[in-house]
C-alpha cells in the first residue's frame, strides 16, 4: 500500500512539473507594422480619434480649436498638424505620443501612434 502511494505522489509531481514547464507565459507584444502597409485616413487614423474620446464636446468636438467632429482631415490640414517633411514632427503625433513630454490627456497606443506616422510618411491622404 504505502509503495501505491508512493508511485501516485511520485506520478502527481512529475505531471505537475511537466505542466508548471510546458505552460509558457504568453507576453503581449505592440503589433508591428510595415511602413509598406496603406493606412487609410478613414478606416485607421479617424477611429483613433472616435475611441480615444478625442471628439467629445469639450475636447476636439467644438470647444477647442482643432474639431476632430464635423470634418477631422480638413480640421487637422488647417490647423497645421501634420509636417509631411519630419513625419515625427507632426503635431499629431506628438500630442498623442506618451514619450514626448508634451502634456495632452489622450494618449495612443504604440500600433496607434505607428498608424500615424506611416499616413503621415504615405502623404496624409484624405482616403
Amino acid at each position: 500500500m504505502q509503495r501505491l502511494n508512493s508511485a501516485i505522489v511520485f506520478l502527481v509531481l512529475i505531471l505537475s512539473f511537466c505542466l508548471f514547464y510546458s505552460c509558457e507565459k504568453d507576453t503581449l507584444k505592440d503589433d508591428i507594422l510595415s511602413p509598406n502597409d496603406t493606412i487609410r485616413f478613414s478606416s485607421d487614423i479617424k477611429p483613433i480619434f472616435t475611441s480615444s474620446g478625442c471628439v467629445a464636446s469639450s475636447c476636439h468636438g467644438g470647444a477647442l480649436p482643432l474639431n476632430l467632429k464635423l470634418d477631422p482631415y480638413q480640421s487637422l490640414m488647417k490647423n497645421g498638424d501634420i509636417d509631411l517633411a519630419n513625419p515625427a514632427k507632426s503635431t499629431i503625433y506628438l500630442k498623442l505620443s506618451p514619450n514626448s513630454g508634451i502634456s495632452h490627456p489622450v494618449k495612443a497606443s504604440s500600433l496607434e501612434l505607428q498608424k500615424i506616422l506611416i499616413w503621415v510618411n504615405q502623404g496624409a491622404k484624405n482616403n
